[in-house]
């Protein structure tokens, strides 16, 4: 049970935005931790969704523990893979070596490519979260070097290509000609948590049943998410959260009263 509420407390994280909330990247010395870096760097060490693999191919450090350097290191290895995107030709195979700074507190504060084949979008995108992982602290302020090596996955592929999500809306007391809207804005963080889901159960699929009530300014004072089918119950944690803490705009008349049915498949990777 505690495992499960963990899972759902990072997802929550993920998909509401606590990764938006980290601070600049440029830190002074006497900053504390960024917002966020933890739920950023969670181990997920490999993607469902991403049609490359990847592998740490070496990693010096001498001012670093190598052991826990690499662990951490690892941790990302779920989202660095995913940066090949469904790159499936010569732009996604290929090594790329980063120099990385670490500052005191293991902040990784900058993170640089050598040249290399890979497509700049999968570069670009490692870089961005290799600039956000903390590594054990050293001594003193060091570099690191790192090499990745992206390669096809031996299955062929991911095992889902995404998901859709298909809602509907149901006003049952009040009125608001923007209430669907507000529903629809909500979609993309209510398949994130779907999508966070199927990394764990790739059978997952089923229809989130939601009952509202808005204040007159546009707040929701009641929620109450329930599931048909084979959703796992972290989905529905999660899509209570986003949910709980959509926008709305003030209803004509309140309190607005909606039921929200909001049908969750996966997409199958292609072969």
């Amino acid at each position: 049970m505690a495992k499960r509420a963990w899972i759902v407390a990072w997802g929550v994280c993920v998909i509401v935005g606590c990764a938006e909330q980290r601070k600049p990247e440029a830190r002074g010395p006497n900053d504390g931790p960024p917002e966020g870096v933890e739920s950023a760097t969670k181990c997920r060490y490999e993607s469902a969704t991403a049609t490359s693999s990847i592998e740490i191919a070496s990693v010096v450090a001498l001012d670093l523990p190598a052991d826990k350097t690499l662990a951490a290191l690892r941790c990302s290895g779920g989202p660095l893979q995913e940066c090949a995107g469904a790159l499936r030709d010569g732009a996604a195979r290929g090594e790329v070596t980063y120099t990385l700074a670490v500052d005191p507190r293991g902040f990784v504060t900058d993170a640089r490519p050598d040249e290399t084949k890979l497509a700049p979008k999968i570069t670009g995108c490692a870089t961005e979260i290799l600039r956000r992982i903390e590594l054990p602290p050293p001594e003193k302020a060091t570099t690191a070097k790192l090499t990745l090596r992206y390669g096809d996955r031996d299955d062929g592929g991911g095992r889902f290509a995404g998901a859709t999500a298909t809602p509907r809306t149901e006003i049952l007391a009040g009125r608001s000609a923007a209430a669907t809207g507000a529903v629809d804005a909500a979609l993309g963080r209510l398949r994130g948590c779907y999508l966070l889901a199927l990394e764990r159960e790739a059978a997952s699929k089923g229809l989130l049943e939601a009952e509202l009530e808005i204040a007159a300014d546009g707040s929701v004072t009641k929620h109450k998410v329930t599931q048909r089918g084979a959703l796992l119950k972290e989905t529905v944690a999660c899509a209570d959260v986003v949910l709980a803490a959509a926008a709305f705009p003030k209803p004509e008349t309140a309190p607005l009263k909606l039921r929200v049915r909001v049908e969750l498949k996966k997409i199958d990777a292609p072969r």
